[in-house]
């Protein structure tokens, strides 16, 4: 349970990985508090990635469409959380209070900001000065190659541009850009949270997908909350691609080309079964 120390457990991405689906299965949860605004972005905004530099902002100028039904619900209590909250602080006081108990009520809380997966070494360890290592680290791994499509449509949606008036350069622009590779840096990302957080762990998006159900009892059993979810919540599609563009051939020829190393790099990571599959599909390309 939260003492204001900050939240229990976080979840870093990975981005387009199914996290705004988890943040809606939590948010439904007895035992849990979520808070008002799912992507806290405290981490990744006192040290953000240098790759990130002049390409990064805060917050995503049409994200805020995700809140509009709770912000339709808003009560005193998340009002006052809400205020501290766009102070945007910088110092840890400012993101410890977000979890204290005159918030949560004292349940088990979480930050969940798939932003924290492109840290470097430098905010990871800064992460852990202030969350402790104690702390419940999940990462939710996506194939790359469809991990970086999702999250490209999502900028183009972000920008208001048109997938079919891409030209072959805006796409190789776009899809090598650190606004899509470094979230899918697993091999980088994994031994680097481990090295500072001894309760890491690696959910699957393949299994979120394939059984929702055991999915979220791993997340039952990382955390120590019980194992009663909402069926109706863990049925629902959200902030998903409603008009299903299918990926361009060219595009995923291009994707499976930059990733094929990658992927190949994770089949012998402990806990990364899934990734055998990733190159399989890729091979049969």
């Amino acid at each position: 349970m939260t003492d204001g120390s900050g939240p229990d457990f976080v979840c870093i991405g990975a981005q387009k990985s199914g996290t705004t689906w988890l943040y809606e299965n939590l948010a439904r949860h007895s035992e849990v508090w979520v808070p008002p605004v799912k992507e806290f972005h405290y981490f990744d905004r006192l040290c953000v990635n240098d790759r990130l530099l002049g390409l990064w902002s805060f917050p995503h100028p049409h994200g805020i469409a995700r809140y509009k039904s709770a912000l339709r619900s808003l009560d005193a209590k998340r009002l006052r959380w809400l205020r501290q909250f766009y102070r945007l602080g910088m110092d840890k006081g400012w993101y410890l209070d977000l979890f204290d108990a005159k918030y949560s009520g004292g349940k088990v809380s979480v930050d969940i900001t798939p932003g924290y997966s492109t840290l470097e070494e430098k905010g990871v360890k800064f992460a852990r000065s202030v969350l402790g290592g104690d702390v419940y680290i999940i990462l939710i791994v996506r194939n790359p190659v469809h991990r970086s499509w999702s999250a490209a449509k999502m900028l183009l949606r972000y920008r208001r541009v048109d997938p079919d008036k891409m030209s072959q350069k805006q796409w190789t622009e776009l899809l090598t850009s650190p606004m899509i590779t470094l979230y899918s840096e697993y091999s980088r990302m994994i031994p680097l949270w481990k090295k500072y957080f001894r309760n890491f762990h690696v959910l699957s998006y393949d299994q979120l997908c394939n059984s929702p159900r055991e999915f979220l009892s791993q997340v039952s059993d990382i955390t120590g909350i019980s194992d009663r979810w909402n069926d109706n919540v863990m049925k629902r599609r959200v902030w998903a691609d409603d008009k299903n563009i299918s990926m361009p051939p060219e595009v995923l020829t291009a994707l499976t080309a930059q990733y094929s190393e990658e992927v190949k790099a994770l089949i012998s990571m402990e806990g990364l079964a899934c990734a055998k599959s990733w190159y399989e599909e890729m091979t049969r390309l």
